[in-house]
């Protein structure tokens, strides 16, 4: 049984008796600490890998970008939740949910990128045009990835006009 909190910042899960009897006691004969650990696929992976790495036990796989193409959005539009870190990132061990995101750098200030949880929101400043590139960092709190792309801010070419109706 695992109650205790040994470190407010690795091992901060608890697990009662039975799932560690059920992967102890399943029959397999587990002749190794590697193999009782790939026995345990359905329990907490991400708490269980972050415990066993206290005590130098590295199985942990950091989180993964997946490409994220350019994005464009229009002068003088605030755009919140440009995108959803979600569908970019995965992590062997961790949901999504446990993933932490924040910005690694931004090329230009004026695109005004901000990171709220897991969403990119893009505020760029009034009357600006160009192209900035968003670098971001995905931590499952062991290792962290980075991943980026561009985001350009494009002029308003045509507005369209609607024709002034006059009531007699």
């Amino acid at each position: 049984m695992d109650s205790a909190n040994e470190s407010p910042w690795y091992d901060n899960g608890s697990w009662g008796f039975d799932p560690i009897a059920d992967i102890a006691l399943d029959g397999n004969g587990h002749i190794s600490f590697e193999a009782f650990w790939n026995s345990s696929t359905g329990n907490d992976r991400h708490n269980g890998v972050r415990s066993i790495y206290q005590n130098t036990i590295d199985y942990n796989y950091p989180p993964v970008f997946n490409l994220i193409l350019d994005q464009t959005t229009l002068q003088d539009s605030p755009h919140p939740h440009l995108l959803n870190l979600w569908d970019y990132t995965y992590d062997a061990e961790s949901p999504d949910a446990s993933l932490s995101y924040q910005l690694d750098n931004v090329s230009d200030s004026h695109c005004g990128i901000s990171v709220d949880s897991h969403w990119v929101n893009a505020n760029p400043l009034v009357g600006w045009t160009g192209s900035c590139y968003i670098s971001i960092q995905a931590s499952d709190t062991l290792e962290p990835a980075t991943g980026g792309f561009w985001l350009h801010v494009v002029p308003i070419s045509s507005r369209i006009y609607l024709p002034i109706v006059i009531k007699d």
